[in-house]
């Protein structure tokens, strides 16, 4: 196998947010770690089309493909005060050249999640605060295809599947006295979206190219979430819609 590289580093997009009233922004860099290698094969065969004579391609991903962070005061007009997720994702992938103009590539998606949300826990009790904390772990795939029908012209598609995250944990509810207050064991199941990826890219020349991406994301999996938890169920509508990204 030749080692291709090893990468390292913060994501290319970086989000700050201030909000009106004052508060103090974070600034938040998305780690990834990738790297990849690829190998042929060296054992000849006559038939023509074995795919021991075909090169192969590995890699492996760790990254945050979604995160959140969100603190608003404790007079919003809305729900959740405080709302912060970790996501990771380690992604092995194989890939193999089918033919000099075509390529494959599928991998496992293996996930954990780590979310806390804090929201008012009753209307009777305005500085009541309830905070859930929960995380899980899953199993996704993604898979890739690359055509160059033409030397300067390709063309790609990029899937990953939904998961769904059972995070559980625990809730605790302070502010609200007797017998409200306390603490116990609580769930909330969380749906990812499926995400798509059409690409196409021109190059003109070596040191120059053209890409244009579609990137659909379908969010509206997202709708209410049910967080069940010993004060009783307690369901914060989201009502994502699925978006594109050009």
């Amino acid at each position: 196998l030749l080692v291709d590289g090893v990468r390292a580093g913060a994501a290319d997009t970086v989000v700050r947010v201030v909000l009106a009233q004052g508060a103090p922004a974070d600034l938040k860099f998305v780690p990834q770690i990738l790297a990849a290698a690829r190998g042929q094969h060296r054992q000849r065969r006559e038939r023509l089309g074995d795919p021991l004579q075909q090169p192969l391609a590995f890699g492996v991903g760790l990254y945050a493909p979604y995160g959140l962070a969100l603190e608003w005061p404790n007079n919003a007009d809305f729900g959740i005060v405080y709302g912060k997720m970790t996501y990771l994702t380690l992604n092995p992938v194989a890939a193999w050249q089918v033919h000099p103009t075509f390529s494959a590539a599928a991998g496992l998606t293996l996930n954990y999640a780590d979310t806390e949300i804090r929201q008012q826990a009753f209307t009777f009790a305005p500085a009541s605060v309830n905070r859930f904390r929960g995380n899980d772990t899953d199993v996704g795939f993604n898979l890739g295809l690359l055509w160059q029908p033409l030397k300067q012209h390709s063309v790609g598609v990029n899937y990953r599947s939904p998961t769904t995250m059972n995070l559980t944990g625990s809730a605790t509810t302070t502010g609200a006295g007797a017998p409200f207050d306390g603490r116990g064991a609580a769930n909330a199941t969380l749906p990812f979206p499926r995400h798509v990826v059409l690409g196409y890219s021109f190059r003109p020349t070596p040191d120059w190219n053209f890409e244009f991406n579609a990137d659909w994301t379908q969010w509206d999996r997202l709708t209410t979430v049910n967080f069940v938890q010993p004060s009783g169920t307690v369901g914060v509508p989201f009502n994502w819609r699925s978006s594109w990204f050009y």
